[in-house]
């Protein structure tokens, strides 16, 4: 509730979402009460769900701001030499054969200490 606080400034808001919470659910015909969260399909899920998901967006964010290094990954020396090899080649065969040389060889270095990126997706489908 004190993250919700920091958020919505309506006490009569607050005490909504806080009856909300503590209120159970039928099923079967028989009450239920809720140990944890919001029953499934309740009307207040949404709003929790982008209050809190809003807190991990900036935590997130700043754990990017910290980690990023560079623009972009140094190319894999070998794969380089190989794709030089396949255009400078004669025959089809030849350049079959560096192609599937290719696709098994990655086009990035792995470690690479002048790159690291951190990629972050918030997506929620129903």
């Amino acid at each position: 509730m004190n993250i919700l606080a920091e958020r919505i400034r309506d006490p009569r808001f607050l005490s909504l979402i806080r009856k909300a919470l503590k209120a159970g659910y039928m099923e079967f015909r028989i009450y239920s009460h809720s140990m944890a969260g919001t029953p499934q399909g309740s009307i207040i899920s949404p709003i929790l769900a982008n209050i809190y998901l809003d807190k991990l967006d900036s935590f997130i964010a700043k754990l990017k701001e910290n980690f990023d290094i560079g623009n972009k990954a140094t190319i894999n020396p070998t794969y380089r030499t190989l794709s030089r090899h396949k255009e400078r080649a004669k025959s089809m065969e030849e350049k079959l054969s560096l192609h599937k040389k290719m696709l098994v060889t990655s086009s990035k270095l792995d470690i690479d200490p002048n790159f690291k990126k951190l990629e972050y997706i918030r997506y929620a489908d129903d």
